[in-house]
């Protein structure tokens, strides 16, 4: 209906302040019909005990595809802040946050996993529903990926999307596992042949563009190589502000997250915010480790990196903007914004750039000279 990140996030907080019930960060993106939402709500009301349980009830109907349901003996998978949750807290506030990282690594081993056999059967893993953002009739469909150093969910792309009404179809592919019950990819492999099934059947046979920020944009990237090893291409592959994997840079934007303070904007959401347990926690370590050893090939259509234009606070002047291998370079654009605001405050911007470069054969875009190579 028209929601962004910042009017989800009020009519959350409007909805928990009325039922007393803690609803996720990304819960208005997940259940994305006014039925859907009331039936999580029910849900919840009735697992704190606040409602009774009414089987066969007019809320009591199958939840939406893709989002956590009961279990067996009805009830819900287990929710809230954990251990590590606390932990994670009190690790930003004393400057550990990179010992905690590998603690959290090591949890994650212990989480149920899936492996690339399930990822190709219908309805054998247990995860996130696709959520498409905006309709339209133009094209190419965009196809987002969240990144994984949050809550994976569509509100990353809200305000992007926000822009596309009316003009294209765009899609969120969330992550799974970031919700309790879901199981986390074995390997990346497995990840990218449950998402290729997923943009072949969100593109419907339509060109489509594949976009990621951040770390998503690995995901996108690794997408678009298994979409081309199994004959299908992508008309492109949009990279927001995504750093190559093993850069330094990646270790400064992970301990600006870890600061309890800090307004990380996929959304513009607090790091200590509700949604963020232990399940979100352990995934975030858990798809760290899967594209620790991960480079990209060749996806096999044109690349572009948006990049933005101002360094996170306490970078240093120079050294700091994105870039990515290959060869030739994807071609670079720079827009407003740093790391986080580019797909918040200024995403109307970084929307326009990736529309231009999917309608254009130009490749000579690039100005910028803070780098030593403008093209990988």
């Amino acid at each position: 209906m028209g929601l962004d990140s910042l009017t989800a996030t009020e009519l959350r907080e409007s909805l928990e302040a009325a039922t007393g019930v803690t609803l996720a960060v990304t819960a208005v993106f997940e259940h994305p019909t006014v039925e859907a939402l009331a039936t999580e709500l029910h849900r919840l009301l009735v697992g704190t005990g606040r409602l009774p349980a009414e089987p066969g009830g007019p809320l009591a109907a199958s939840p939406t595809p893709g989002t956590p349901s009961a279990d067996a003996d009805g009830a819900g998978p287990p929710a809230g802040p954990g251990l590590l949750t606390a932990l994670a807290e009190q690790a930003g506030r004393t400057g550990r946050a990179a010992e905690f990282g590998a603690l959290l690594a090591e949890a994650a081993r212990f989480r149920e996993t899936f492996d690339a056999t399930a990822a190709t059967r219908p309805g054998a893993v247990r995860r996130p529903a696709p959520v498409r953002l905006a309709r339209g009739p133009g094209g190419p469909v965009l196809i987002c990926f969240p990144s994984f150093a949050s809550r994976s969910g569509a509100h990353q792309y809200a305000r992007l999307a926000a822009g596309a009404r009316g003009e294209r179809d765009v899609w969120v592919l969330p992550a799974p596992g970031f919700t309790s019950g879901e199981p986390l990819p074995v390997d990346v492999e497995a990840l990218v042949r449950l998402h290729a099934g997923d943009v072949e059947r969100c593109a419907d046979g339509r060109p489509f563009v594949l976009l990621g920020h951040s770390a998503g944009g690995w995901i996108a990237h690794a997408v678009a190589e298994r979409l081309r090893a199994g004959g299908v291409t992508a008309s492109g592959v949009a990279l927001l502000d995504t750093y190559a994997p093993g850069s330094p840079v990646l270790d400064r934007i992970q301990d600006h997250l870890a600061r309890p303070s800090a307004e990380h904007a996929e959304g513009g959401v607090p790091a200590a915010e509700p949604g963020r347990d232990d399940a979100v926690l352990t995934a975030m370590a858990g798809y760290g480790r899967l594209f620790a050893s991960w480079r990209p090939g060749a996806p096999g259509c044109p690349t572009l990196l948006v990049r933005a234009s101002e360094p996170l606070p306490g970078f240093p002047a120079r050294g700091w903007r994105a870039s990515w291998p290959g060869e030739p370079g994807p071609v670079v654009v720079d827009v407003p914004g740093d790391h986080f605001t580019m797909t918040s405050v200024h995403a109307a911007t970084a929307l326009d750039a990736v529309r231009r470069a999917s309608t254009t054969t130009t490749t000579d875009t690039d100005t910028d000279t803070d780098t030593d190579t403008d093209r990988g």
